[in-house]
């Protein structure tokens, strides 16, 4: 099922009925398996069935191409348990680009005999772990699903059946591929909020549901988009089950502040990418500036945790959106906050605020690019919205922390006999800051 999909295969209810678990229980790899489910019935049904017209003997109605994806998922959970997660050390499933050494290569041919000696030893895990996934997850499921469950005569070198195999595999492959990191590098470690939020949104309690049924789940979807979370819920959810200093933790508070009252965004689903960027270049350099005993090892750590744990609890796909800007932002970010502590650290805020609310004329005030330096020290900038430039402005912070071409400064300028000096300064940004100001 695509993250947008409209058709639930089997419900988060039916489910843990079916896992025979307390909701404590259920685990990371319980969670991609439940999902797994769902993307294989929508890509089976609206992505095979649909248009493959080659091998309509092979073809079944939506009840049973639910009990298919439940097989096929079961089965390569009960493969990843076994294998993956036991006492296999290769980690296929999320390391799938990695090679494989020659010692690896011995251990795969022990632990599993499954792997044919006419493989290239070029070959990577991903070439390994999907060879396996097909012959002994796919091919034996669907096998046993044709001959048992709807009474076909078939063998496994039937071409249609190994067609639909090579269909199948490709899914859980892509599958993997995405969610692989998200869910099975932990795989044992508890889902039961991940699972309890599903719940939540879909305004049932799951005790009270205990019978396959497509009309109820797609009920549960209209339930859920008219149940959504808050941003204020879904973070309380996540401090609940994540537990930072208090200092680290503000900075989800800067976050919920800058989507409410600034972008007046009621739900995260109406976020895009470059509200990301403006936050971190912007927002969180105003927010943590004049904060004290800021660790931003710890800030980059959190809103990681954060944004990976949207991605399972909420469908979003916003940490690598997050972890692209923070990398091309984090240093400049870190720079700029230690610039404008620096800058308050060596002038009297007060002073300068006064001097700014005068009436004289002269007074510029703004957003600067900074477009050069003199050996001197004095900088050159250019005001970002009249285009209009300022040379020998005196900025009066030491030389070993002194902004580079680029940063952004939000202040004030006076004119001095020899140039221009600033009087207030406000805050110094990054230079992808520019687009947002």
């Amino acid at each position: 099922m695509s993250d947008r999909s409209e058709k639930v295969y089997i419900s988060v209810h039916e489910f843990i009925h079916s896992w025979e678990k307390e909701i404590y229980e259920l685990n990371n790899l319980d969670y991609f398996t439940f999902k797994l489910i769902n993307e294989l019935g929508y890509n089976i049904e609206n992505n095979y069935f649909n248009q493959q017209k080659k091998t309509p003997y092979l073809t079944i109605d939506p009840d049973d191409i639910g009990t298919l994806a439940f097989n096929l998922s079961d089965s390569l959970e009960s493969f990843f348990e076994n294998n993956c997660f036991g006492d296999c050390s290769l980690a296929c499933p999320i390391k799938l680009n990695e090679p494989v050494s020659p010692e690896e290569r011995e251990f795969a041919n022990n632990h599993l005999q499954i792997i044919q000696m006419v493989y290239d030893i070029n070959w990577n895990k991903r070439h390994y772990f999907i060879s396996d996934i097909l012959n002994y997850v796919v091919l034996d499921t669907l096998f046993d699903f044709y001959n048992y469950e709807i009474g076909l005569d078939l063998d496994d070198k039937d071409i249609g059946l190994i067609q639909f195999a090579d269909f199948i595999t490709d899914i859980i492959e892509k599958f993997i591929e995405k969610n692989g990191k998200l869910y099975l590098e932990k795989p044992h470690e508890s889902a039961s909020a991940l699972f309890t939020l599903i719940l939540q949104e879909t305004g049932d309690k799951w005790e009270d549901i205990s019978r396959f049924n497509f009309d109820d789940d797609e009920d549960e979807i209209e339930s859920w988009k008219n149940n959504r979370q808050s941003i204020a819920q879904i973070n309380e959810t996540f401090s609940a089950v994540h537990e930072f200093p208090e200092r680290s933790a503000r900075v989800l508070g800067f976050f919920q502040r800058y989507l409410i009252d600034f972008l007046g965004v009621d739900h995260l689903e109406e976020l895009i990418s470059e509200d990301i960027e403006e936050f971190l270049c912007f927002w969180l350099v105003r927010e943590t500036a004049m904060g004290k005993n800021i660790d931003f090892e710890e800030i980059w750590k959190t809103l990681e945790q954060y944004f990976k744990w949207l991605d399972i609890a909420q469908d979003l796909n916003l940490s690598e959106d997050y972890l692209f800007f923070k990398d091309l932002n984090a240093y400049n970010i870190e720079l700029s906050v230690r610039a404008s502590k620096k800058y308050i650290e060596n002038n009297k805020p007060i002073d300068g605020f006064i001097e700014s609310c005068t009436d004289d004329k002269n007074l510029i005030g703004g957003f600067f690019e900074i477009t050069g330096v003199s050996p001197s020290g004095f900088i050159r900038v250019k005001d970002i919205h009249l285009m209009k430039e300022y040379i020998n402005v005196q900025l009066a912070i030491p030389m070993n922390l002194d902004p580079i071409c680029g940063f952004i400064i939000e202040g004030t300028i006076k004119p001095t006999t020899y140039g221009w000096r600033f009087i207030n300064l406000d805050y110094i940004y990054p230079p992808t800051v520019k687009p947002y100001v």
